[in-house]
């Protein structure tokens, strides 16, 4: 995964779509179009920093989950990235893993309006999904699993 890239106005958090996905090739109108197999990041994650707390989202989001298929959090949409508690930020920083956090927070917000209905549970099953996707080690994804769990019974 590529380092983010900061300026003074805007912080880009960027996931490589195609560095881990596969590729399925078909067949449209005479042409072989490489169609990559979910889970994937179809698009990447531009966000800026808003009040010290929020980040908004700049752009579409598009993610293709395995659980349940095609993900697209609107520009606009503000997040928290990864509500990790502030001793275990060295570990767990905020923003890594950023594209995951954001549809993490995307569906617990607004999964249960969505068709068809996404619960907390299935949201943190999604969740671990990208987390995969973003690069986290297994025990990492173990551990923040655990935790969205216990941040969903509280």
């Amino acid at each position: 995964m590529e380092k983010p890239k900061v300026d003074e106005t805007e912080k880009v958090l960027e996931t490589d779509p195609e560095k881990y996905v596969d590729v399925k090739l078909t067949v449209a109108d005479s042409k072989v179009i490489a169609e990559p197999e979910p889970p994937y990041f179809a698009t990447k994650i531009r966000v800026e920093y808003v009040d010290g707390f929020s980040w908004l989202l700049l752009e579409d989001l598009v993610y293709y989950s395995l659980l349940m298929g095609r993900i697209q959090i609107p520009s606009a949409f503000t997040t928290d990235f990864n509500s990790v508690p502030r001793p275990f930020w060295r570990l767990f920083p905020k923003t890594q893993y950023g594209p995951a956090a954001v549809v993490h927070d995307y569906l617990c917000n607004y999964g249960l309006n969505m068709e068809p209905k996404i619960d907390r549970a299935l949201a943190d099953r999604i969740f671990v999904e990208a987390l995969e996707i973003c690069g986290a080690p297994w025990w990492k994804r173990k551990i923040m699993y655990l935790g969205v769990r216990i941040g969903a019974l509280l």
